[in-house]
């Protein structure tokens, strides 16, 4: 689910149905997030050979690209088999010119059942071809926890100016090409359904989302193709597809430069602790704004 979509209708002119506002809770961490891009900007120039990842922790492996297809097309397919039962069992309504179509509660169950197996199968995975299984191997330890989730924050507050100029950038290519910007189901069901649901969105979008596609894309994705090309390679092609999955043109750019941050800093730290905060806050500013322009 990529709820960084919302923000790709900023902007739009009144009379559009998806116009979305900043809130004021965005503009302030805008503001705190330019400044520490320039202070982390300025401490990366004085300090290049970080940026190098010459001695980025290991990661011993024996992925190889079926592994990961594999676990992809099994992540896609639990969601979409989830979904057809669903439909089957009675969430769905007639809308009247396809027949019956799964009702949104039942997408919202149906991508929380495909999380929730996709997690399950990427876990396995690491525990048969890391040599040091998921915690040690994939980097899933909890050692240094607070760092991790304090850089996490860090990082996600600095993306965010980045985050809105390529969501600008993206929304006046779509303009040239006469596309409309696209918004998300699970979005406006944020404010179009109740409190328990509005939850399980958020449980979605922030917990679930970041484990899955971290796990994935990262723990997995990541890790086989740096064994092939090395760190930076590895980080840009696993950002790129990360970005192409999410199926939001808009937002395509903002999640690839997503992307090489999740994994810059994953092979930094060699654990998933904090791309997966990153993710996880990321999400969470996103649907928090989304909650309070409504």
């Amino acid at each position: 689910m990529s709820v960084v979509a919302a923000f790709a209708q900023t902007g739009q002119p009144a009379t559009s149905p998806v116009k979305r506002e900043m809130s004021r809770f965005f503009l302030y961490l805008l503001v705190v997030g330019l400044l520490v891009l320039l202070v982390l900007a300025a401490r990366r120039i004085a300090r290049p050979k970080k940026l190098a990842l010459r001695d980025a922790p290991g990661r011993p492996n024996s992925l190889n690209p079926i592994h990961v297809l594999a676990v992809f097309l099994i992540w896609l397919l639990s969601g979409a088999v989830a979904a057809e039962i669903l439909r089957r069992s009675g969430w769905a309504a007639d809308d009247g010119s396809q027949g019956l179509k799964l009702t949104t509660q039942g997408e919202i169950l149906a991508t929380v059942i495909g999380q929730i197996i996709g997690i399950g199968i990427a876990l396995a995975c690491a525990h048969v071809w890391f040599r040091f299984k998921a915690v040690r191997g994939m980097g899933l330890s909890g050692r240094h926890w607070l760092y991790d989730s304090l850089r996490g924050l860090v990082a996600v507050v600095a993306f965010l100016p980045v985050c809105l100029a390529l969501l600008q950038l993206g929304q006046w290519l779509l303009s040239l090409l006469d596309q409309p910007p696209s918004s998300h189901p699970m979005l406006d069901a944020l404010v179009a359904l109740g409190p328990a649901w509005q939850v399980l969105i958020g449980i979605s979008a922030i917990l679930l989302a970041a484990l899955t596609e971290e796990l994935i894309f990262r723990g997995l994705l990541q890790s086989m193709l740096r064994r092939y090309v090395g760190p930076w390679p590895a980080i840009v092609i696993a950002s790129v597809l990360f970005g192409l999955s999410h199926g939001q043109v808009q937002a395509i750019l903002t999640l690839i430069a997503l992307g090489i941050v999740l994994g810059y800093n994953y092979e930094r730290t060699g654990r998933l602790w904090a791309p997966i905060v990153i993710h996880a806050a990321f999400n969470g500013i996103m649907v928090a704004n989304q909650l309070l322009v409504t």
